[in-house]
């Protein structure tokens, strides 16, 4: 039996070859006594084969619950996110989409280093890395603050609004066959950064 980890935009679907993936906890019981296992996979839907499959989280994420799991996309990658102990954000990276072996520790991050105290680790986001790699929008769920975080030269930079802004709305260009009017716009994350 599969459960959505809820109803809001935030844990919708992601995008990426053709497929829709969504993060979701898997309860099924394990003897005749009823016993109920939980553990979080990602179920994606082929559209073009109108097919599913089940793909496992790397294999340390077995543990039950995890706290702030997120699924996204970056670089063309489907990833996964988690707080490790209170301590680090950690991103995994399936390099090869649909082959639960090429899962892959991308970063792990110090929250020391994110200027982040515990009260905000269930609210942390990846939501787009640059083209280089290197620097990381994250966002804060509350919807009124992002970090830009350069993970190789270690700089950050917080942007605030006064309005709650709908991060996590905020989607990649993909073609359809459903008509819209595309802006085009070019995000300097190096000029954020100065």
């Amino acid at each position: 039996m599969f459960h959505s980890r809820g109803h809001s935009d935030e844990y919708a679907g992601v995008y990426l070859s053709n497929s829709i993936c969504w993060l979701v906890c898997h309860r099924y019981n394990c003897d005749q006594n009823n016993l109920i296992i939980k553990k979080f996979v990602i179920i994606s839907l082929d559209l073009a084969k109108e097919t599913y499959t089940q793909l496992l989280l790397p294999q340390c994420c077995d543990e039950f619950p995890l706290d702030n799991q997120t699924l996204c996309v970056l670089m063309d990658c489907i990833c996964f996110s988690h707080d490790f102990e209170k301590t680090y954000f950690v991103i995994w990276q399936m390099k090869e989409f649909g082959v639960e072996e090429s899962w892959t520790q991308f970063l792990k991050i110090s929250y020391h280093n994110l200027q982040i105290d515990a009260s905000y680790v269930r609210r942390l986001v990846p939501l787009c890395l640059s083209d280089n790699g290197d620097t990381l929008i994250l966002i804060i769920k509350s919807g009124v603050q992002a970090i830009l975080y350069n993970w190789k030269d270690n700089r950050l930079k917080r942007i605030e609004s006064t309005y709650e802004i709908c991060w996590h709305s905020a989607k990649d260009y993909v073609e359809s066959l459903v008509w819209y009017r595309p802006v085009e716009s070019k995000f300097l994350f190096d000029d954020l950064l100065v």
